[in-house]
Order: C-alpha cells, then sequence, then structure tokens
C-alpha cells in the first residue's frame, strides 16, 4: 500500500515577488502589432491553402502560432540590425521587413503602401518566381534580404547560429 508521508522543511524558503512593473504602450503601437500579426497569420493560411493546390515548389513550413513572438521581438530591433532565422522564418522575414521598410505606422489612420509590395515580393519568392527577393532562387529555405537586415532562413537546425556569429565578430 502506497504511504503518504510529510517531509520535515529544511532550510528556509523564500518567495520572491518582484516590484510592480507597468508597461504601458501607445493604443497606435499595439494596433500595429495586432495588424502585423494578423497579417502575417492570413499570409500563412493563404500560403499553406497554395501549397496544397501544388503551387508552392520545394519545402513550405508555417510558422502559424509563432507571430506574436516574431513581431514583439522585432520591433525592438533597428534596421541595420541583422537577423538569421530557422526553416519556419516567414514571421520572422516579415516582421522584420514591415519593421525595416515601413517603420511605424497606425493601421487606423492608414497603412503603408508598402505592405503589399512586401506580401507580394515575398510571396514570390517562396512560389519560385523571379519577382520574389532573390529571384524565385532561395524559396522559403533561404529567404533573405540584407536591404532590410534579413540574412536569411535556414534548413539546418541552428544553422543561422554561426552566420549571425559571423556577422557579429566582423
Amino acid at each position: 500500500m502506497t504511504e503518504k508521508k510529510t517531509l520535515p522543511q529544511e532550510g528556509v524558503c523564500y518567495r520572491f515577488i518582484p516590484a510592480k512593473e507597468e508597461r504601458k504602450l501607445e493604443a497606435g503601437l499595439l494596433r500595429k502589432m495586432y495588424f502585423e500579426i494578423k497579417l502575417i497569420r492570413d499570409f500563412e493560411a493563404r500560403l499553406l491553402e497554395l501549397k496544397d493546390l501544388g503551387l508552392v515548389h520545394g519545402p513550405c513550413h508555417s510558422s502559424i502560432g509563432q507571430e506574436g513572438g516574431a513581431v514583439g521581438s522585432i520591433m525592438a530591433l533597428d534596421k541595420a540590425d541583422i537577423i538569421a532565422s530557422t526553416h519556419r522564418g516567414h514571421h520572422h522575414f516579415l516582421a522584420k521587413a514591415f519593421t525595416a521598410c515601413l517603420g511605424f505606422y497606425d493601421p487606423i489612420k492608414a497603412v503603408p503602401a508598402g505592405i503589399q509590395d512586401i506580401l507580394k515580393t515575398t510571396l514570390a519568392e517562396i512560389m519560385g518566381l523571379a519577382q520574389g527577393y532573390c529571384r524565385g532562387r532561395g524559396g522559403s529555405m533561404h529567404l533573405g534580404n540584407l536591404d532590410f537586415g534579413c540574412l536569411g532562413t535556414n534548413a539546418i537546425v541552428a544553422g543561422g547560429v554561426p552566420i549571425v556569429t559571423g556577422v557579429a565578430w566582423a
């Protein structure tokens, strides 16, 4: 029969309670973040539809569910900051493109015209079309553009680590 036994406490236990930290983001920035998260999610959903129709040549790994992390972390970067990503990197790529090319905007006031160009060129690259950032040669697995600081996605697990380490040393 299993026995339940109370163990004596050894030592002193502490509970750490952080000082109250209040962060208030302005409404326009929150709207921009939500807009970009939703836009990336919709982009990925449409991309998977095209893949199911057999129109995407090569692999296509979705990043659905990871958009918030990409948008939130990349908003802290400058245009000159360099990123590399994994084989599921569409969300990093798009978030970096939006931040680098468009800067701050409030989508309730006006959506920048450049968003559509970024989405079309990214889709063309993933689809293997000449209108893509790398003329369709990079596809989903090697999606990159140095103009806005994205060295590219990488099909190798942790393959971006040596690449960005080299950039940091350079």
